[in-house]
């Protein structure tokens, strides 16, 4: 495959030869990847490929056997995570994780958790602008938010912490198809609005719309990369690497 383009200049993101084992067991083999300023970057691949480890990993919340992880050219590796949510990097996990006794307010207050800026009060009122119906329900409940509505607040306090890289982990787990849809919108618009975006998704059609470059983990390890365009025109050689067969691209 062709040499994907990139963005000039350093990597916000650099992953080197990354290792991360539960116990005996390697959940990542050595995996390396580049996430540059203003880009979305998509981490594809089956179940159990080691895409949400490789989140924890960079978010702090695992730490590696070997390896490298640099944000901004400082390593974070083996930082706690909430001293990586202060160089910039907030993850929206798996399942939202929403607080469901706060309320909306309270868990967008949250996420500002680590700041001591001025500024909280302005992120809140932007954040809540793209967000409608958070603004609706600012004082309901977050556990009686419907799923869709919990992934907004999710992406919501995410954005609360003023990241330059935000980690998102299967943001359109469960979802109905317009809500998918609105969801991948956000994602664009947050690329727009100058955050950077490593996406981990299993709807590898959606995510490969919005990626500019893409990895495809199969067993822990890397086995294709390609830009959003090349991956969606190379459906066969996708397919083989989600069984793992397709080689090292």
């Amino acid at each position: 495959m062709a040499e994907v383009p990139r963005s000039e200049g350093a990597p916000l993101l650099a992953v080197e030869e990354l290792v991360v084992a539960y116990g005996p067991v390697r959940a990542l083999h050595g995996v390396s990847l580049e996430v540059f300023p203003g880009e979305i970057v998509a981490v594809l691949g089956p179940n159990g490929a080691g895409k949400s480890t490789l989140l924890k990993a960079i978010a702090g919340a695992v730490a590696p056997a070997e390896g490298r992880i640099l944000h901004a050219g400082r390593r974070i590796d083996g930082l706690p995570p909430e001293e990586v949510v202060r160089r910039g990097v907030a993850l929206v996990p798996e399942g939202r994780m929403v607080f469901p006794r706060l309320t909306v307010r309270e868990n967008l207050e949250v996420g500002a958790i680590s700041r001591r800026d001025a500024g909280i009060g302005e992120d809140l009122e932007r954040v809540l602008s793209m967000f409608p119906v958070l603004r609706e329900r600012a004082g309901q409940l977050a556990g009686t938010l419907s799923g869709g509505e919990q992934q907004m607040l999710a992406i919501g306090r995410a954005l609360m912490a003023r990241p330059s890289l935000v980690l998102l982990d299967e943001p359109s787990l469960g979802l109905a198809p317009i809500v998918v849809h609105r969801v991948f919108e956000l994602i664009a618009r947050m690329r727009q609005d100058g955050v950077t975006v490593l996406l981990v998704e299993q709807n590898v059609h959606r995510a490969l719309e919005v990626a500019d470059r893409a990895s495809v983990l199969a067993v822990g390890r890397v086995v294709l990369s390609g830009s959003g365009e090349e991956l969606r025109r190379a459906e066969g050689r996708l397919e083989r690497a989600y069984l793992g067969i397709g080689g090292r691209a």
